[in-house]
């Protein structure tokens, strides 16, 4: 209801859901489409679901590789466009993800939300003008735990406190700042070094290099360090151009991965997230 309500869902609006309803994210759009009475049009979910979808869509939710690729092809953008709005979560938008919306018209949105919540409690306005906060939906009360992380409080939580593992800066008593998750930090020589930022990092150096492979960071065990920062990319082969890259432009010396590692094919979850571990676990 939080999300028909900020999106002003109408009856005489059309929903498209072009996720997987077997998880929670379709599934998420088929009961907000029967709650405000929306027309539905459902399809098998694709790289891009608007490129053979002939209706006026008003409302719609997409991964970022399907934003990407509509994004991609002048036909759907323009469909894209004509939406009044498009919501995007299952994994960051990533810089040049951003970049690309920043060329667009259209009304998108980030989500933010975690299992427990069933769905997204916060949004974050990806452009013409990108925000680099999230706001809390209507009823959501958000506040920070003694680790530094989100706690949210809403109906679907029955009022009761929920920790999460997030690491966030509280911006006001709505508004919120995403810095990554507590687990996703490494102590490498007793400095606590965030992966989300070293990504984000790594992502602005490929951009310049104009490479598009996926990528993670991850650390492994070092008798000096503790810890050491590793890159791992998917590729079959080496990539040349990282032999000449200056690191020095995109991290302090503490910051620089210590070794890079090239994975053919990354593992998957079954929701198409790569599986960090396991990619690893076959190196």
């Amino acid at each position: 209801q939080q999300t028909i309500d900020f999106f002003n869902l109408q009856p005489e609006d059309t929903v498209l859901v072009c996720l997987n309803t077997a998880y929670i994210a379709g599934i998420m759009m088929l009961v907000r489409a029967l709650i405000c009475k929306a027309k539905i049009i459902a399809v098998e979910p694709t790289g891009n679901p608007l490129l053979n979808t002939n209706q006026q869509i008003d409302f719609l939710a997409v991964v970022p590789l399907q934003l990407q690729q509509i994004l991609d092809v002048p036909e759907t953008k323009s469909k894209l466009e004509s939406c009044r709005a498009a919501i995007v979560g299952g994994a960051p938008v990533s810089v040049k993800l951003q970049a690309k919306l920043q060329d667009s018209n259209a009304t998108v949105y980030a989500t933010f939300g975690m299992t427990e919540t069933l769905t997204h409690f916060a949004l974050k306005r990806l452009n013409p003008n990108k925000e680099d906060h999230f706001t809390s939906l209507e009823g959501v009360i958000i506040g920070k735990d003694s680790r530094g992380c989100l706690t949210v409080a809403s109906a679907v939580t029955e009022e009761q406190e929920l920790a999460t593992n997030d690491l966030v800066e509280i911006l006001s008593p709505s508004t919120f700042k995403w810095l990554g998750r507590v687990d996703n930090v490494i102590n490498s020589g007793g400095i606590k070094l965030q992966v989300e930022d070293l990504e984000r990092k790594i992502e602005h150096a490929f951009n310049d290099l104009s490479l598009t492979n996926r990528f993670f960071i991850s650390s492994m065990p070092d008798e000096i360090l503790g810890e050491k920062v590793i890159l791992v990319i998917e590729s079959g082969n080496e990539i040349a151009g990282l032999n000449s890259l200056d690191w020095t432009k995109y991290f302090e010396p503490f910051e620089k991965p210590k070794e890079v590692m090239f994975s053919k094919h990354f593992k998957e979850t079954p929701t198409g997230k790569v599986n960090r571990q396991e990619t690893i676990n076959v190196l």
